[in-house]
């Protein structure tokens, strides 16, 4: 049946539904002048190989062996001479919706699709790329081949980076180097959400806690660079830097009369929120420089500090915030975790207090795991040993906190039966082996990380 429809679709003419004046892209090529250069080259296989997230306007499907097949299924159901059954027969309406229709060569497209692959180029370094296209027809049908003519990349001069703010200026020249944007490379436009994320993280790992990328400005300089070269015998000369750039970074104060302070951790408190049976009010308890309101949690609170990273005293940083998240996350007995930071509401010491709110898991849970077993038996010698069936069962009982430690313990009991059913090769009646049963225990214990039993 499938071959029919096939060769049904197959037979279709492709530009059966082309109107007249107009004509069927087929394809779209990639073309380029400068084949000696690799970076050019590498650039353009980047493109080729991924042309729709660049050539917007692409022609229908086409699936190896099937061809165009969707456009075939489209066109079987499309009549052109009574175009009212497309709509009315029910067939004819399945086939259009799961078909393509045909994509008509779209100058104003090609135009958008000419100015993507250029805005590419100017985001890989070539600042002065042009693109341009050709048509090719053949009766009713078109391929559009896009020719790109990179000039030079533009190459990387100098990187400086300034701040409003005197420490803020002096911290991010001093880690200068780590910047993506180095002399001497190509300059890559896609760095610079890079670059202004890393400048970010760099000043929020530093205390800076109320700093956004928002306060970070890129200037990319073409005008007019020039070095000086030194000839020898006090000679010097001044030549032009040709496809040369500077990239400029300014980072902003908060306002125009408030700076960025470095934060400091205040206080750190954990608040349990347990559900309404085990929840009891009782007084904080402090171990490690941080209070706990267990709130009736029977866990011990060093094993809870030994997974928080944030310290009274320390300087605020994002890393520790993001650590202390990933580590607490390997308590099964949590299922909510918040971290959230209250500045002084007279902030004239510029400290935080860091409030670490965990939601509690049931602490106990049962499971019932039911299967049923069928399995083919090896053949050996050609003879039939007939099939294994049976049922079993898991029952797995789970404590979250058995010693108060956060700990993982589970006992499992699995029940197993199973019989083999063959059939007799002498009167061939259906028989089977007397039942097996099999019986088994588990117990497991996992402790996290960094957590002992005192």
């Amino acid at each position: 049946m499938f071959g029919l429809v096939f060769i049904f679709l197959s037979a279709c003419k492709t530009t059966k539904l082309v109107p007249e004046g107009q004509h069927l892209l087929v394809k779209n090529k990639i073309k380029t002048a400068d084949t000696g250069s690799n970076l050019v080259n590498k650039v353009i296989s980047k493109i080729d190989d991924n042309k729709s997230l660049y050539i917007k306007h692409k022609p229908n499907r086409n699936i190896l062996i099937l061809g165009r097949f969707h456009l075939g299924m489209y066109n079987f159901g499309s009549s052109k001479r009574h175009p009212e059954k497309n709509e009315s027969k029910k067939l004819r309406k399945l086939l259009r919706s799961y078909g393509e229709a045909p994509v008509l060569l779209d100058t104003l497209e090609v135009a958008k699709s000419e100015e993507n692959l250029k805005n590419y180029l100017f985001t890989k370094g070539f600042l002065n790329c042009e693109v341009t296209h050709s048509i090719k027809y053949r009766r009713k049908k078109a391929i559009v081949t896009y020719y790109v003519i990179p000039s030079s990349p533009y190459i990387i001069n100098k990187v400086r980076i300034s701040a409003d703010d005197a420490e803020i200026d002096k911290l991010q020249n001093k880690n200068i180097k780590s910047s993506l944007f180095i002399s001497g490379q190509v300059i890559d436009m896609e760095l610079l959400s890079k670059e202004r994320n890393r400048l970010s993280t760099l000043l929020q790992n530093n205390g800076y806690y109320d700093f956004s990328k928002d306060y970070i400005e890129f200037e990319l300089d073409t005008i007019a660079l020039f070095k000086t070269i030194d000839k020898g015998n006090n000679v010097k000369e001044t030549v032009r830097l040709k496809n040369a750039i500077d990239v400029n970074i300014s980072i902003a104060n908060k306002s125009v009369s408030e700076r960025f302070y470095q934060k400091h951790i205040r206080s750190v408190t954990v608040k349990f929120e347990n559900d309404s049976e085990t929840y009891r009010p009782e007084a904080p308890i402090v171990h490690d420089s941080i209070t706990f309101f267990l709130n009736g949690f029977p866990v011990k609170p060093n094993v809870i500090a030994d997974h928080i990273n944030l310290k009274k005293g320390n300087l605020y940083k994002s890393s520790d915030v993001e650590l202390t998240y990933a580590k607490l996350s390997e308590f099964t007995i949590f299922k909510f975790i918040d971290i959230n930071f209250v500045p002084s509401a007279s902030d004239t010491s510029h400290k935080l207090d860091a409030i670490i709110t965990l939601k509690t898991n049931y602490r106990q849970s049962f499971t019932i795991e039911p299967q049923g077993i069928v399995s083919q038996l090896n053949r050996i010698q050609n003879i039939n040993l007939g099939n294994s069936y049976g049922v079993a069962n898991s029952l797995i009982w789970t404590h979250r906190n058995l010693f108060h430690n956060a700990e993982l313990f589970e006992i499992s009991s699995n029940t197993r039966v199973e019989t083999q059913l063959f059939r007799d090769s002498t009167d061939g009646n259906l028989k089977y082996f007397n039942p097996a049963f099999q019986q088994s225990l588990n117990l497991s214990l996992s402790i996290p990380r960094s957590t002992y039993i005192y």
